[in-house]
């Protein structure tokens, strides 16, 4: 298959034979220990490699090669690659998949054990440590899921665009527990990660709304507004904000906020787009 770039795009097994010596002096003898890996070359034209736990499952860091030094430094392994590395990983998706369909389905309880089977094989996935956080939450045991939380919160791992749905929805359903202030700490950190994104900025102002503290709501639903001025939800919030504490206009410095707050004369704060992700 042929990329965007025009670059052949693949994903395999790989070795990297690596040398060492048993023993010292004239009784030191050479031996070779193989090492596996997951690659894969995606369509954007990037090269990673990943260590392959006991389970042939891609496991950790990726590390980032160039097509010269994969090509220097590793031997495919087709044979290992079907036989092991990919039933593992297509053992791993179809377990999370019916995971999210079970949870969206109102199953937590059976959605757990879906996700409990993809983290035995891949203890680091993402969305697994994510699915099983949520999954506690529906099911209203709160103390469990802060263990979720606090594992997701020592995570390590570089986090890709894609998962900010991840962290939205563990937040959503955080602050609709009644975990205001863990929530708040969780956003921060996915902020951390992600400063550009508008749906964690909202979000974040919606847990201080809901704490009461309307000015520090304010300025985040702005920062929203500043990264997405077309964001309508964020908008209507600003109005209510506005409507609710007339006095909050003076921190944005104008009477244009002021005005435009009759375009949003209807606040829904349990309606769907509340919960954008």
């Amino acid at each position: 298959m042929t990329s965007e770039t025009g670059e052949e795009v693949f994903r395999i097994a790989v070795s990297d034979k690596q040398d060492s010596k048993l023993g010292m002096g004239g009784t030191a003898q050479e031996s070779t220990r193989s090492v596996y890996y997951y690659a894969e070359r995606t369509k954007a034209g990037s090269l990673y490699i990943q260590a392959l736990n006991g389970d042939f499952h891609p496991s950790g860091r990726k590390r980032n090669l160039t097509l010269e030094e994969f090509l220097g430094g590793y031997r495919p392994e087709p044979l290992l690659y079907y036989n092991k590395v990919r039933p593992a990983m297509d053992g791993v998706e179809a377990n999370l998949e019916k995971g999210d369909s079970l949870l969206d389905a109102g199953k937590p309880e059976a959605a757990k054990r879906c996700y409990d089977k993809a983290l035995a094989v891949d203890e680091d996935n993402i969305r697994g440590i994510f699915g099983l956080g949520l999954a506690y939450l529906s099911a209203g045991k709160n103390e469990d899921a802060m263990g979720i939380l606090g594992k997701i919160m020592n995570l390590e791992m570089a986090f890709d665009p894609q998962h900010t749905h991840l962290f939205n929805r563990f937040g959503i359903q955080m602050r609709k527990s009644g975990m205001l202030a863990q929530a708040l700490d969780y956003y921060n950190k996915a902020l951390a990660l992600n400063v550009e994104d508008e749906h964690l900025h909202f979000n974040v102002c919606r847990i201080h709304y809901e704490m009461e503290d309307f000015p520090e709501a304010l300025r985040c639903v702005n920062t929203a507004l500043a990264l997405n001025s077309g964001f309508s939800e964020a908008a209507r919030m600003l109005s209510h904000l506005l409507k609710l504490r007339p006095e909050l206009a003076q921190c944005l410095g104008g009477e244009k906020e002021m005005s435009d707050r009759e375009k949003y004369p209807e606040l829904d704060l349990e309606g769907a787009p509340w919960e954008t992700a």
